[in-house]
């Protein structure tokens, strides 16, 4: 969830006011999904971590890394159990939330730096207490007060020194055109339109976070979008579809009964017909799509999805899954029949916990792009254990009798060939090219996978927006600004 639009759930006011919150949780991320250490990074120690979440999870990473075991969320998961401190985090929510905000695959130097001169900054800040009289009445009388602040700067310099740095380093990540134009975070042109109405009355209706709702609003247009929109780009045809995965503690969060509101909303503008059922086997959904080739799956249960390759009558489900997400023709071989999807356009959205997430995936999943192909939702605020159910207000329910026409016209348009303006080009251009150019600098299969799914990812988006928004089929620099955003909140 990287370059989030929204505050982190898990934020405590509590922290030191001394501690670099971001370089922390950036540094720690970058060792979830990069283990070899920076050179500036193997210098750190946990005392350089002011965040005690933070710190527990350097010490796991760095403990596997001296046993010589792999470091990803799963091992690391199972160290902080070990440890005793999965419980302090959530049971895994903290860990996922650190990884998904992670910005740049290979920054950990620039982090360290931050991270050792924040701790600098936080024993100096403490030094004026030596001059005060309880301290010098402790130290004996006749002490010097300058001479006690000066022994405290050299022993801070022999615990924490500067790090040492090359040449070839750079102090700083450079400034992209991207990151020009994303900060402050910019407003989709003419707003989020129906996506916002939807998300709204979803959270009104449900209680459910707003970074669910957004995700349930996109999942549900992607929906009634259809196969009518298409962005023919050189490299091949991007549609909207979209996989969507809400993740978080059970029964709080409200996540099965925002997937249920989202179905209702499309039996009412007549389109329950787009509503895959819940079929238990790979060759079910295959010869469902061979006879009606688009809509949305709902599963109120991930961890059967994600597990589906440890059971034998599931096991080619995932390899499906990739299959079909491309939007590309797809034919398998079923009991010595050949069963086609000639134009399949498949949506998916879907809840799990974070334990049965962990318990489900492997590191395997990511690099065979399983995983890459999906966004992901986690909490952004607190859960409304106080929120009192109330009767639907008129008003209210002419809202979703509006919201519901909309979709139900949106699914009838014409087909649409989406185009992108000059200077929303550049705007993708400059930040893909930039997150690949990182990922093939430090030979990074995996980065290169995520950066080229998650570009594609943020001009679903930018269509979906703009179909929302009523507007026409050109992809403004607005529009493309806020489906990176969005696509890198909801990245892993």
């Amino acid at each position: 969830m990287a370059g989030s639009v929204l505050p982190s759930p898990y934020f405590s006011s509590s922290n030191p006011a001394t501690a670099d919150v971001d370089a922390e949780r950036q540094l720690v991320a970058t060792l979830l999904v990069n283990p070899e250490l920076d050179p500036l990074v193997a210098q750190l120690t946990p005392a350089d971590f002011q965040i005690e979440r933070n710190r527990w999870l350097f010490e796991a990473a760095t403990a596997l890394a001296r046993r010589n075991e792999p470091v990803n969320v799963e091992t690391i998961t199972d160290e902080l159990q070990r440890m005793g401190r999965l419980p302090d985090l959530e049971g895994g929510i903290y860990i996922m939330e650190i990884a998904a905000g992670l910005r740049s695959t290979y920054q950990g130097n620039w982090y360290a730096q931050r991270l050792r001169e924040a701790k600098r900054r936080q024993l100096a800040s403490m030094l004026p207490a030596l001059t005060c009289a309880p301290a010098l009445r402790a130290s004996g009388n006749g002490t010097d007060p300058l001479g006690l602040v000066a022994t405290r700067l050299q022993e801070i310099d022999c615990e924490f020194p500067r790090l040492a740095t090359t040449s070839a380093e750079s102090p700083e990540p450079p400034t992209s055109l991207y990151q020009r134009l994303l900060v402050p975070t910019p407003q989709v042109s003419g707003g989020l339109g129906l996506v916002g109405e939807l998300a709204g009355l979803l959270g009104e209706q449900v209680g459910s976070p707003r970074s669910y709702n957004i995700l349930a609003a996109l999942a549900t247009l992607s929906a009634a979008a259809n196969q009518k929109a298409a962005l023919r780009l050189d490299f091949g045809t991007i549609r909207p579809n979209l996989y969507a995965a809400l993740i978080g503690p059970s029964s709080v969060y409200h996540k099965t009964t925002l997937i249920n509101k989202v179905q209702g909303l499309l039996r009412q503008a007549g389109l329950q017909d787009l509503v895959i059922p819940s079929l238990p086997t790979s060759e079910g959904l295959l010869r469902r799509l061979s006879e009606q080739p688009a809509g949305i799956l709902f599963r109120d249960e991930l961890a059967t999805l994600f597990g589906s390759h440890r059971r034998r009558y599931l096991q080619d489900l995932k390899q499906d899954l990739m299959a079909l997400y491309e939007c590309q023709p797809y034919s398998r071989e079923l009991a010595q029949k050949t069963v086609s999807v000639d134009d399949p356009y498949v949506s998916i959205l879907g809840t799990t916990t974070p334990t049965k997430f962990f318990e489900t995936v492997s590191h395997g999943d990511w690099h065979d792009g399983f995983l890459v192909r999906w966004l992901v939702a986690l909490p952004d605020q607190p859960p409304e254990l106080d929120r009192k159910a109330t009767l639907l207000a008129p008003a209210q329910q002419e809202r979703i009798n509006r919201a519901a026409a909309q979709l139900a016209r949106i699914a009838q348009q014409e087909h649409r060939d989406f185009t992108v303006d000059r200077d929303a080009m550049a705007v993708w251009t400059d930040w893909r090219k930039e997150r690949l150019s990182d990922a093939y600098q430090n030979a990074d299969d995996l980065g290169l996978s995520i950066a080229e799914r998650y570009a594609s990812c943020a001009l679903k988006i930018a269509m979906l927006l703009r179909i929302a928004c009523g507007g026409d089929s050109r992809l403004m620099p607005g529009d493309v600004c806020a489906g990176i955003t969005l696509a890198l909140h909801y990245e892993r």
